[in-house]
């Protein structure tokens, strides 16, 4: 199996026609389509297993056991039989052309973990968020080191938006220190695990449009607040999985200094008039040499 993508589902049946065009676009027995509701969605789903019910790489998973959406996606890795996964929200669409893109870039550099491109936004009605596009124009399409600074500032710069949406090697994905895992307000999930993933193996910028995002006022992330706890929470999670995953006590302390450094300042900066939030590393006298330490070779040691 080449790639699975996976589909988490929860009040799916409003996006009904965006999850069935997916679908159809991604017709390739190379590759399978996993879709999955915890919330007992009985109905859509037997709806979804009728309709595609002769596509053999197609499945549906169903339980009521109430699951959040990080647990669902956890569960969604798990059962992914592909060489790579990519996680489709039900609400975006799929872009075939920067399928092939993806799996392209991670089939010629195996020092990757993810290969991402760009988001285009729309609304519901269709109309284009120009504002709202996760372009990431300023990055390149080198294969050149991948090194801690490449990963250790970027969720407090924002680096790579629109990655967790991208390919990722399910070698990775699966093993046990890179679970992916909940903050305990699930706020910023996410972009801990793809931390995590960098720490395992770099990201590689493809220049091609590969998703179309749909924005709308009841959309998840909405609902996100910035707040000290979030700030903190995140990055008790991503020191953990640097503890799991960088080859050296020395690089680990040093990451969880920068992570407690740059969450205490993010915090202070929503007291108000406070200055605007700025990414600051760790200092350290030799906080050059372990910036540049590089970082995929030490997992696929390990693998």
């Amino acid at each position: 199996m080449r790639v699975s993508h996976l589909i988490p589902l929860y009040k799916s049946a409003r996006f009904h026609d965006v999850i069935v065009a997916n679908i159809e676009a991604l017709v390739d027995p190379r590759d399978e389509i996993i879709l999955s509701d915890r919330n007992g969605d009985k109905d859509y789903c037997k709806r979804l297993l009728r309709m595609f019910a002769n596509r053999a790489n197609v499945r549906v998973l169903l339980s009521d056991d109430n699951a959040n959406w990080v647990e669902n996606i956890a569960g969604l890795i798990s059962a992914a039989q592909g060489r790579f996964l990519r996680i489709l929200p039900h609400d975006d669409s799929i872009d075939k052309a920067g399928v092939e893109a993806l799996v392209a870039v991670l089939m010629q550099d195996p020092g990757a973990a993810v290969a991402f491109g760009q988001t285009i936004a729309i609304g519901l009605d269709g109309q284009r968020i120009a504002d709202r596009d996760e372009l990431n124009l300023a990055e390149g399409s080198s294969t050149s080191r991948w090194v801690l600074e490449d990963i250790l500032p970027m969720f407090w710069t924002g680096r790579f938006p629109g990655s967790f949406k991208g390919l990722v090697r399910s070698a990775l994905a699966k093993q046990n220190a890179l679970r992916f895992r909940a903050t305990p307000g699930l706020m910023h999930s996410e972009r801990a695990w793809l931390f995590a993933l960098g720490l395992a193996g770099a990201f590689r910028y493809v220049p091609a449009v590969v998703l179309t995002k749909r924005y709308y006022p009841e959309s998840t992330h909405r609902s996100w607040v910035k707040s000290p706890k979030a700030f903190t929470d995140v990055a008790d999670l991503m020191t953990d999985y640097a503890k799991a995953l960088l080859p050296s006590g020395e690089l680990i302390e040093y990451a969880s200094r920068d992570l407690a450094l740059n969450a205490a300042n993010a915090v202070a900066a929503l007291r108000p008039q406070a200055a605007r939030f700025r990414y600051q590393p760790a200092p350290d006298a030799k906080a050059e040499a372990l910036r540049s330490h590089p970082l995929p070779g030490h997992m696929w040691g390990k693998m």
